[in-house]
This record gives structure tokens, sequence and C-alpha cells, in this order.
């Protein structure tokens, strides 16, 4: 039998740094389930998971996949010693325009998919479910803290840094659960983006890379998305206005999304805020 000390110990200060990082984002959603389900009742716990589970599950359909890329081109960056700017640049203005384009459409379509598929009881979380769409397309920002320092091989910044988000997070909750889940809802919405705010920052100094590039993307793809946002919302009004029943305002909204999607995304192609690169093997 052989045993590699040396390897061991490499092994475990980089393993540790990222299951700890896991951990603390873990600790900051399962330790808000205990406090909510702590301060509030069973109804008002249960829309609250309601919202937060249909807003983040829109968002991470395409934020999942998204992250499975950047810990790949990140590390395969690192492994041939080559530039972390360009992957980074490439990712964050990939994250933030795709994220932030479902969670728009997720935001105007959202009351009326809710009050279309699920029972009246359930539209008391709509205003929950509009801050959490955001919370959700904030994470684009944190979403680049563990393949960054994970390239760097340097992960324990990146569990100090959800450690520390983790318990502003709890904090927030607990000072804002007297009002109620939607004030808890925004309080977290607040939060989260402070943090993707402080992810570019911790980025920048502590995993050494360029955020001039990143930052340009990141200004764009906020400005796209805010485009996409208008365009949907003037086209689901007008959509409201046919006479037309939930079911089918609701399959030309979608169809009215796509193709506006499809043209934004055209834009920001040619921008290259948004770069096939970030999918490719």
């Amino acid at each position: 039998m052989q045993f590699d000390g040396p390897l061991a110990k490499q092994a475990t200060r980089y393993a540790s740094g990222l299951y700890g990082s896991r951990g603390m984002t873990f600790t900051a959603n399962f330790g808000t389930d205990l406090i909510l389900a702590y301060l509030f009742s069973t109804a008002e716990s249960g829309l609250y998971r309601f919202a937060n589970r249909l807003a983040t599950a829109v968002v991470d359909i395409i934020g999942q996949p998204l992250r499975s890329f950047a810990l790949k081109s990140f590390g395969q960056a690192a492994r041939e010693s080559g530039s972390l700017d360009t992957v980074f640049a490439r990712f964050v203005g990939a994250n933030v325009f795709l994220m932030g384009g479902f969670a728009v459409t997720s935001v105007v379509l959202g009351e009326a998919l809710i009050r279309f598929a699920f029972r009246p009881d359930y539209a008391a979380a709509i205003t929950a479910f509009y801050a959490l769409s955001v919370l959700a397309a904030a994470r684009s920002g944190t979403a680049l803290i563990e393949p960054s320092f994970a390239a760097r091989k340097t992960t324990w910044v990146a569990m100090y840094y959800n450690a520390a988000w983790a318990f502003v997070m709890i904090g927030a909750v607990v000072l804002s659960a007297p009002q109620g889940i939607a004030t808890v809802a925004m309080a977290q919405a607040v939060v989260q983006i402070a943090a993707s705010a402080g992810a570019l920052f911790v980025i920048g100094r502590w995993a050494r890379v360029d955020l001039s590039e990143g930052l340009r993307n990141l200004v764009w793809a906020l400005a796209l998305v805010a485009l996409y946002a208008g365009l949907f919302f003037a086209g689901w009004t007008a959509i409201q206005t046919m006479p037309l029943d939930n079911a089918w305002q609701l399959t030309i909204g979608l169809a009215a999304a796509v193709v506006i999607a499809v043209a934004v995304s055209a834009i920001a192609l040619r921008l290259r805020v948004l770069q096939l690169a970030v999918f490719a093997d």
C-alpha cells in the first residue's frame, strides 16, 4: 500500500475551498429556508418556496449550463497558461445577457402564467416571484467566482467570499422578515446585486483578471437586456388587449419572446457581447 502525502495535502487544500464555497452557498439557501419556516406560517413559507423555485428554475435553464461551460473554459485557460481576461470578458457578457433575458421573460409572463397554471391562492406570491427572478439573474456575476479562483488554484478566496455574503444574506432575511415574504425577496435581490458587484472587485483584485474588456461587455449586456425588456413588455401589453383567452395570449407571448430574443441576440453577437465560443467544447 502506498500513500502520497504531498498529493493528499495539495488535493485537500484545493478541494476544501471548493467544497467550502458550495457549503456556504448551501448555508445561505438552507439557512433562509429555516428562518422563514420559523418566522412565517406554513402558507407564507410555502408561497415563498413556490416563488423561489419557479424563478430559479427558469433562470437555471440557461444558468447551470453556463456555469459548466465556465468551469471548463477557465480550467482550460489555466492549464494552457492562457489569459483569463478574455475568458472572463466572454462569460460575464454571456451570463448577464442570457440570464437577464430569461429573467425578463419570466417577469413579463409570470403573472399570467401563475394565474393560468395554478390555483388563485398562488397569486399572493407574484411580487416575491418578481424579486426572486431579479435575484436569480443577479447571480450572473457570482457564478464566475468559483471558476476564476479554481483556475488560479486559490479556491479558499471563493470560500471566504461566499461565506461573507451568506451571512449578509441571512442577516437581510432576519431584518426584513417582519415586513412579509415580498420584502424578504426584495431584500435578498438587493443583497445578490451587491454580491455580484463585489464579485467583480474580488475577481479583479485576487484572481488578477483585467476587468476592462469584461466591464465593456457587462454594460452592453445590461443595455441589450433593457432593450429586450422594453420591446417584450410593449409587445405583451399589446397582446393582452387582444380578445383571446389566457392560454392563447401566453402562446402568442412566448412566440413574441422568441422572435424578439433572436433579434436582440443577433445584435449581441454582432457586438461580441455574446460569443458562440462560450458554448464550444
